[in-house]
């Protein structure tokens, strides 16, 4: 599936199933972020505490790899800035399996107490999710 600008002669989503996506989506990703916030945290560690981020960092790490060239595609792992440029030319299952690898990696290394931030991710995740929806 090609991106398509919306005219007449092109089906959009609607409104109301924009919304529904879009808080279906923010819902997800804040129950994954906490489910592994709240395991990492309830867990005794004792004195081993940072293995907490390590063991994120390396989960997050096995999720990705495997989908690293496509990520590169679209600049997703540097940051993300230059991927809102791409996204026109690019198919939306591509973009839609970047969102939940975006989700889970996050997840996995924020709620393990990683250093990384949130507002990047947050903001890339809404901007290929705008990307899909308005296509």
């Amino acid at each position: 599936m090609q991106w398509k600008w919306c005219t007449e002669n092109t089906y959009c989503i609607s409104g109301s199933s924009t919304v529904l996506i879009v808080v279906f989506v923010n819902i997800a990703y804040i129950t994954v972020y906490q489910k592994i916030h709240d395991f990492f945290f309830n867990w005794s560690w004792g004195d081993k505490n940072w293995l907490k981020p390590l063991f994120g960092m390396v989960a997050a790490a096995v999720v990705v790899i495997p989908f690293y060239p496509n990520l590169m595609k679209l600049h997703v792992v540097s940051g993300g800035h230059a991927a809102l440029d791409i996204l026109m030319g690019t198919p939306a299952d591509h973009v839609l399996g970047a969102v939940i690898l975006m989700i889970i990696a996050t997840s996995l290394i924020s709620g393990t107490g990683g250093s990384g931030g949130l507002f990047m991710p947050v903001m890339m995740v809404g901007a290929f999710l705008g990307a899909i929806v308005g296509s």
